[in-house]
């Protein structure tokens, strides 16, 4: 006769692995955009190894817990990395069928080859060991990868009714640690005339580069395309050009902080790229 008793403390044991589980994926998808997709793999798969050999080190309940808590990270971490690297279908098929015989090799050890398990005092010393290492790393990227964005205009650009280059952004990423990056860049562009009438137009452009483990460079233009602005005159805006603003004019470009409020002479094109760039962390490896 089965005792339902003392299945009771196994909902609650159960429940707080779960719970344990959703809070590691919190953390690796939300809460580490600080740190490269890399690094972040390196600290679930370390959640894994540990709590694989905290569990060989308990019995009853707790022994399921933590085993319930090492495969739901295991899972948490290839789903991390298919969102974050985004292998091949081969690579994946790979992946998978090294999971399997992983776990297969674990099961075997624990049934059949209990003196290859590590006992509570070894088991101690290699969670510290891969605390240390993970430590580090978290450190080496904090500390040392970085991504930098610098821009610098072209000194005049010929206004057509095609997209004009500008400019040129340069990405440039420092340390050792495999990053893509995705950035996102508003540019307000104002060209002063006849009548004070100004062009404004408001764009949100994204580029894309990725970096392998080593220091990198990425450039790409910036780009003004006449067709999506709006023009102002008097405080309302029409979509038609105004007759001064000639096909094939050339305009002197210069920055500007704010377009609301341009300090430009006439045949002047600003560009305002504003002071924050923002990044896309979720898409760092």
């Amino acid at each position: 006769m089965i005792d339902v008793e003392k299945f009771y403390p196994l909902i609650f044991y159960g429940s707080s692995a779960v719970f344990a589980v959703i809070a590691i994926a919190f953390l690796g998808f939300d809460y580490l955009d600080d740190l490269s997709s890399f690094t972040v793999s390196a600290i679930i798969f370390s959640v894994f190894a540990s709590s694989l050999l905290i569990a060989t080190t308990r019995k009853s309940l707790l022994k399921a817990v933590f085993f319930l808590i090492a495969a739901g990270s295991y899972v948490l971490f290839l789903m991390y990395l298919m969102a974050s690297f985004f292998p091949e279908t081969g690579e994946i098929i790979v992946i998978l069928m090294i999971s399997a015989g992983l776990f297969s090799s674990i099961g075997y050890i624990l049934n059949s080859r209990p003196e290859l398990v590590p006992d509570e005092k070894e088991a101690k010393k290699i969670i510290a060991a891969m605390a240390t290492v993970v430590g580090l790393l978290i450190a080496y990227n904090l500390l040392f990868v970085e991504i930098s964005l610098a821009f610098q205009l072209d000194d005049t650009a010929v206004l057509s009714e095609e997209e004009q280059v500008v400019g040129e952004l340069e990405v440039t990423k420092t340390g050792y640690l495999p990053i893509d990056y995705q950035g996102e860049r508003n540019i307000d562009f104002c060209v002063a005339g006849e009548n004070g009438i100004l062009p404004t137009g408001f764009q949100s452009s994204y580029g894309s580069a990725s970096f392998g483990f080593t220091p990198g460079v990425h450039t790409e233009n910036l780009t003004f395309d006449l067709r999506d602005g709006t023009f102002e005159e008097n405080g309302s805006f029409r979509s038609e050009r105004p007759e001064w603003l000639e096909k094939n004019m050339e305009l002197e470009l210069v920055r500007v902080e704010d377009c609301s409020v341009p300090e430009l002479e006439e045949g002047q094109l600003g560009v305002g790229l504003g002071e924050e760039w923002t990044l896309q962390p979720d898409n760092f490896r």
